[in-house]
């Protein structure tokens, strides 16, 4: 008996480790990779795309919450005074503000094209019409941060 089913173990385990080999290379290939929730397209345009798994369960999450939960994941640094952002990823607004960080979303809820526009990969995006400390993101929304001099 025992030479019977070592017989049958010898035949069958090959089958069993090319199909496995086999079943995990399609599982592996199959995958999707993860779009990153965080673009640095330079120094001076950082882009977010809320995660849907994120805002799952969640209403009215304001830019700043999801930027605090980006920012402990190590994803992006940044600083907030009074509302506005003065540093993002270590780009500094200057104290006599000839530029900072300003704030676009394709979100027409929360933009107007009419205060200035920026195009990314294609999409228009609107100036924001509020800070991150009030603008609700919505899961398939940009939210771009440009750093724009003034002259």
């Amino acid at each position: 008996m025992k030479n019977k089913s070592q017989h049958i173990i010898r035949k069958t385990l090959p089958f069993l480790l090319i199909f496995s080999v086999i079943f995990s290379a399609i599982f592996l290939f199959s995958c999707e990779k993860e779009q990153p929730v965080v673009i640095k397209d330079s120094d001076t345009c950082i882009v977010i795309i809320p995660d849907s798994s994120y805002l799952e369960g969640k209403t009215k999450v304001p830019l700043i919450d999801y930027m605090e939960y980006l920012k402990g994941k190590g994803e992006l640094d940044y600083t907030a005074e009074n509302g506005m952002i003065t540093s993002l990823n270590g780009t500094e607004n200057p104290s006599d503000f000839s530029s900072c960080w300003m704030l676009y979303t394709n979100d027409p809820d929360n933009s107007s094209t009419a205060w200035g526009t920026i195009e990314y990969n294609g999409t228009v995006c609107g100036s924001a019409l509020t800070g991150a400390d009030t603008a609700i993101i919505k899961p398939d929304a940009l939210y771009i941060w440009v750093f724009k001099a003034f002259s």
